[in-house]
């Protein structure tokens, strides 16, 4: 996995988008999955997927954990792009659905869902101990 590339990708996003990552660590023991993309030999955005049995809070398989767009490479399509590969790569190997965490305030990652075809799981749905931070979506 190339951590390098995504550290810097992480580190280009403001105070408000770290605290919706919450650390990032190279060391993440969960990640089973990583996508980045360059444009022009630079790193744009990455995408990686986890074990989020392994998560707090987490749901039974793998979810998408993080994804994250250097702010100069926004509005291009990125964050699509890596969203709908891990979706066609699940669906690709057999996976029936896919999870995919989101802070209630993050409006740009909730839609970036919603436009990658996931639906909103039914708060009533959600594991009590993220309810009031995050929303579930799947697909």
């Amino acid at each position: 996995m190339n951590f390098k590339d995504c550290r810097k990708v992480y580190d280009s996003l403001s105070t408000q988008e770290k605290k919706w990552f919450g650390s990032y660590d190279e060391e993440e023991p969960y990640i089973v999955h990583q996508r980045l993309i360059s444009v022009d030999g630079e790193p744009a955005g990455f995408c990686e997927v986890g074990d989020c049995g392994r998560i707090p809070g987490g749901i039974d398989g793998d979810c998408i954990v993080y994804v994250a767009v250097v702010p100069k490479y926004r509005r291009m399509g990125i964050g699509f792009c890596l969203v709908r590969e891990v979706i066609r790569n699940f669906k690709k190997h057999g996976f029936k659905s896919l999870t995919y965490r989101v802070c209630k305030d993050n409006t740009a990652s909730i839609k970036l869902a919603e436009s990658c075809g996931l639906r909103r799981l039914p708060q009533n749905e959600v594991d009590a101990s993220i309810r009031d931070a995050e929303y579930i979506y799947v697909g």
